[in-house]
């Protein structure tokens, strides 16, 4: 856990020229804790400036097309254009994308506008991007580079934060197994059609910190206060409300004073691990 103290300290130093191996090491924290403090202030900043980029989408989609046309003038297409625009306008590579595409599609006058840049790649005939004289091949290369330069949204990233995900479930699964408790997996769970699926739901009684709990959340993030407020609503209430007590564990910390707010005596246990000394009761 991570006092709110330093929490706030880390968060305010953090930024995307951060050396996060720098700062983990000065703050004795795993790099994955730094990393996903980081991760989580750039989704933050992106979420609250979502409106202003919408509304300049078809600004950004202009300003590509008269960068391109220069440099192809100059014959010098570096296939970095909105990578440089996300800089310029403070956003991620791969949001930026997605407002130029948009800003594009809208240009176009493109009725369907849940069509996404994974849609166009499987196929590109759904929107004809030759009608704003573009290359389908100049924007496959930009936004490949836009999903390449991006660490924190985008398919990659969100491919190892599913990954990651994944890893950790495992580690959850093992350390049940370890102490004899059985389980249902959510994937079970989903197949038996329950509503409410924890990442273990307990089909035996274990006790973590003298308290008996009925289902376990692996969380392979930090808790930040948006984070814990949000998963505390929409997923470990619930779970409690249904199966009874239970323990979520952020293998990368949380703010130790929000959690505590949110939790103590509620009925939820808020960890970093899976302690040594848990155990499952007969029967």
């Amino acid at each position: 856990m991570m006092s709110e103290r330093e929490y706030l300290e880390l968060k305010s130093v953090i930024n995307e020229r951060s050396n996060l191996t720098e700062l983990a090491a000065k703050h004795g924290r795993p790099y994955q804790v730094i990393r996903s403090i980081y991760s989580l202030k750039i989704q933050e900043k992106t979420k609250s400036m979502h409106a202003t980029h919408r509304a300049n989408q078809r600004k950004y989609f202009e300003e590509f097309c008269a960068t391109l046309k220069h440099e192809q003038e100059a014959g010098k297409h570096r296939h970095t254009i909105m990578v440089d625009l996300s800089e310029l306008y403070d956003t991620q590579p791969w949001y930026m994308a997605q407002c130029i595409f948009r800003g594009m599609c809208e240009a176009l006058q493109q009725s369907n506008t849940s069509t996404s840049i994974s849609d166009w790649l499987k196929d590109t005939a759904i929107v004809n991007v030759k009608k704003c004289g573009l290359e389908e091949s100049i924007l496959t290369g930009e936004f490949q580079n836009c999903m390449d330069y991006d660490d924190t949204s985008g398919p990659l990233a969100e491919l190892v934060k599913r990954n990651t995900g994944i890893e950790y479930e495992v580690i959850l699964a093992q350390r049940l197994y370890s102490i004899g408790a059985r389980f249902l997996g959510d994937g079970v769970q989903r197949a038996i059609n329950l509503s409410k699926t924890p990442d273990a739901l307990l089909t035996c009684s274990v006790v973590v910190c003298g308290t008996v709990i009925h289902w376990v959340e692996s969380k392979a993030l930090f808790g930040d206060p948006i984070t814990l407020n949000e998963n505390f609503t929409k997923q470990l209430v619930p779970y409690r409300d249904r199966y009874g007590p239970g323990l979520v564990v952020y293998w990368f910390g949380f703010v130790a004073e929000e959690a505590a707010r949110l939790c103590d005596g509620k009925g939820i246990l808020v960890l970093d691990r899976f302690p040594d000394d848990a155990y499952a009761l007969p029967g």
